[in-house]
């Protein structure tokens, strides 16, 4: 009876601090440890010769720990819709599917890979099982990462749950991962993981000479990490903090939000046009206006004569970038498109090439009128991209290349053309995080443009409505001045 509970708190404890290393920032180092409880427990039965991991215990790891992940998800969903409590959790019905599926893909996985451990071929390599159900955990996790969402249509996972992202957070722990692959990270640190179980299973059982031999290859990892550090830290192409300073003044990131009719257009670009006019009045050394993933539901393209005028010298006081996000219609196709101003010319539009399943557009298995009127309404659903991604040469020390929100998550790499890609030039992510009513989801989003900066070595400008960052290769933030709409994200000019 004792054993059978102290599992099943084994299996709960590694649950919970897998899921509070990313809702609480404080707690970010859990995402060292939250294994250990687990893999002592695989280890231990693995001594007593039993079943290493029950299907129901699998599932019960993956239902505790994905409830605390999409709790943030289910939450904002729920806040996105009318405000009466039917309608809210009318739209979760959608979710509790996909939730089922994540929990099965995982618990599956994390069975399948206990009974691999358990196959009488595999019994007879020794300790190499050990080795063997690491890679497994660490194959585990970055299928959750890269493919987790297949489903829905295209091949990739879901990058906040990646157990490296906390570290992002501590910058330096993660220069590693600048020449290791990210497969390879993972299994370093669950690696990690499992020679801390086995030091305590052997420091439980009195054999410390095995203990000392194991603890010498935990100091190992922790070394050679170390060490990966130290060395990429130095290689790691260094910012001038006062050209940084220089750059980041350029830049004022307006914050606001102006839903508009063909009634309103002529409003809203006044409107636009005397906030970007006080936005540059008040911080003088400003050329260059952006905003986030969507500042109007708008073809600007279409009203471009509107916007010319609203965006010229004459009408903001100065000659000005403005890179602001809004839509375009190209035929039966609805775009998310940034659009780049110049003293009141358009100079260029970029449309993204990445629709996020269910907030942009639905999956196969919805493709329904009811689904799409409890989702979008009379919305239209995000037609992706398929034209090559560009850049915009704001001047000759600021040249950018535009993402727009979750194409700059669910990239694995940059997707530029490979001139464009080495010459490294700064990512522009102009991004929508006033979806995520869950602060810590928002905190995610910024942490993760900390992560990719670092992860691919490029310098990032996140632009989203609750946080304007620049970030260096080396993971330096630099806050952007912020000008907020007098009534803040929800303004509107009716």
């Amino acid at each position: 009876m004792k054993k059978n509970l102290l599992s099943w708190f084994l299996l709960i404890l590694s649950a919970l601090m897998y899921g509070c290393a990313f809702i609480f920032s404080s707690l970010w180092w859990l995402t060292l440890i939250f294994l250990i409880p687990l893999l002592y427990l695989v280890i231990h039965r693995l001594g007593d010769s039993c079943e290493v991991l029950s299907y129901s215990e699998a599932l019960v790891w993956s239902s505790v720990s994905m409830l605390l992940h999409l709790s943030g998800i289910g939450y904002s969903v729920m806040k996105s819709g009318p405000s009466a409590f039917c309608f809210q959790c009318m739209r979760l019905i959608p979710l509790v599917p996909i939730f089922c599926y994540v929990v099965f893909l995982s618990s599956t996985w994390l069975w399948l890979s206990a009974r691999l451990i358990q196959i009488r071929v595999v019994c007879e390599l020794g300790p190499v099982r050990i080795i063997i159900f690491i890679e497994a955990l660490a194959l585990y996790f970055y299928a959750m990462v890269h493919w987790l969402m297949c489903v829905f249509g295209r091949c990739e996972g879901y990058t906040l749950i990646d157990p490296m992202l906390p570290l992002a957070r501590k910058p330096f722990f993660l220069y590693p991962m600048i020449v290791l692959d990210h497969f390879i990270s993972l299994s370093l640190l669950v690696g990690f993981a499992a020679l801390c179980a086995v030091t305590l299973y052997f420091f439980r059982h009195a054999q410390y000479k095995k203990m000392l031999f194991v603890v010498c290859g935990s100091v190992g990892i922790v070394c050679l990490w170390m060490s990966l550090a130290f060395w990429m830290g130095q290689k790691i192409q260094a910012y001038d903090p006062s050209n940084v300073k220089k750059v980041v003044n350029r830049i004022v990131h307006c914050v606001g939000f102006f839903p508009v009719s063909k009634n309103t257009i002529t409003d809203a670009c006044e409107a636009m046009r005397d906030h970007f006019t006080k936005a540059l009045a008040a911080h003088p050394t400003a050329d260059i206006i952006l905003t986030h993933e969507t500042v109007c539901r708008m073809d600007l393209l279409e009203y471009k004569q509107s916007c010319a005028r609203a965006f010229a010298a004459q009408a903001l006081g100065r000659p000005a970038h403005v890179l602001i996000g809004a839509f375009r219609w190209n035929g039966d196709m609805f775009h998310n498109t940034v659009y780049w101003f110049y003293d009141g010319v358009l100079k260029n539009f970029y449309d993204k090439r990445h629709a996020m399943a269910v907030e942009e557009r639905l999956p196969w298995f919805l493709q329904n009128a009811f689904f799409k009127q409890v989702f979008f309404g009379k919305l239209e659903q995000i037609t992706p991209s398929k034209e090559t991604r560009k850049v915009f040469k704001l001047s000759d020390d600021i040249v950018c290349v535009p993402y727009i929100c979750s194409e700059f998550f669910f990239n694995k790499k940059p997707d530029e053309p490979q001139d464009i890609k080495a010459r490294r030039y700064t990512i522009l992510a102009m991004c929508n995080d006033m979806w995520a009513r869950a602060e810590f989801l928002k905190d995610l989003m910024a942490l993760h443009a900390r992560f990719k900066a670092i992860y691919w070595q490029r310098p990032v400008v996140y632009c989203a409505f609750c946080r304007g960052l620049f970030i260096t290769p080396a993971g330096e933030e630099y806050v952007l001045a912020q000008y907020m709409f007098p009534d803040g994200p929800g303004y509107r000019t009716e």
